[in-house]
């Protein structure tokens, strides 16, 4: 659940960072309005390809965090094993 909450806070910051400088819009739910199929369709038109870019940068992000945390494990892991021998 710890990890849950970090891949959590990587999507909101990669998300709001990527929205601030696009300057697309103002509404600050334009993203759980985006991921909502009965609200996406009433998204413009013109903001729905740059919205996606944006979420999947943001999901980008969390497979490369978990990618990191897969590797110093497996790592970690060889090193104890290492270790008790």
């Amino acid at each position: 659940t710890i990890m849950i909450s970090v891949f959590g806070l990587i999507l909101n910051q990669v998300t709001r960072q990527q929205l601030a400088q696009s300057n697309l819009t103002s509404d600050p739910d334009i993203m759980n309005k985006l991921v909502n199929p009965q609200t996406a369709k009433n998204l413009p038109t013109d903001l729905l390809q740059p919205l996606r870019e944006i979420l999947h940068q943001g999901l980008w992000g969390i497979y490369l965090a978990g990618a990191l945390l897969v590797v110093a494990a497996l790592l970690l892991n060889q090193l104890l094993k290492a270790d008790a021998k």
